[in-house]
């Protein structure tokens, strides 16, 4: 069979995070007219998968279409906060510190400290990311890691009133008495 009779085609499979039975497909990319070749894989947050379809017709018309999953290589990253508890957004989503995502590997995953925030009454300002990145970055994932967020507590500043001070003519200062 020749290579003009060869379609090939990508497809994206996404999941929703939570919900792992829950997902819906993407066509990424097709191609006629080629017998083999590679192509880049698509970056998107886990979980996902890709599927390779071919789609092969015959001289006399006859097609037949056969299907290949491929699952990416994930890692395990930790994501913590200090102090623990606080909110971090990783992706798409966030969530109480400290939890673990499964992310895919080579994939770039946006992460966030999201400032200020509150946590037992006490406010909290962003201060840094272990991997001195910015509040808001991305993150290119290269395998099983750990990331916190340090927070500085904010110390609340206190008002006074202001006073007035009246000053009237009568109010000169005296000499003493000679003695």
């Amino acid at each position: 069979v020749p290579a003009s009779r060869f379609t090939w085609t990508l497809i994206l499979h996404h999941c929703w995070q939570y919900d792992p039975s829950n997902c819906h497909t993407h066509t990424v990319q097709s191609w006629t007219g080629i017998s083999s070749g590679s192509f880049v894989a698509p970056d998107h947050e886990y979980p996902a998968w890709l599927e390779l379809q071919l789609t092969v017709t015959d001289s006399g018309g006859l097609t037949d279409t056969k299907s290949i999953r491929l699952d990416p290589l994930t890692a395990d990253v930790n994501f913590n906060s200090s102090p623990s508890g606080l909110q971090l957004v990783v992706g798409s989503s966030g969530s109480t510190a400290p939890f673990t995502r499964t992310l895919i590997l080579n994939s770039t995953t946006a992460m966030s400290a999201p400032t200020p925030q509150t946590l037992n009454g006490q406010s909290y300002a962003f201060s840094s990311w272990s991997d001195g990145g910015a509040q808001s970055h991305n993150l290119v994932i290269n395998g099983a890691g750990t990331f916190t967020a340090t927070y500085s507590q904010v110390v609340p500043t206190t008002k006074f009133p202001s006073a007035a001070v009246i000053v009237t003519a009568s109010s000169r200062a005296q000499e003493p008495p000679p003695m």
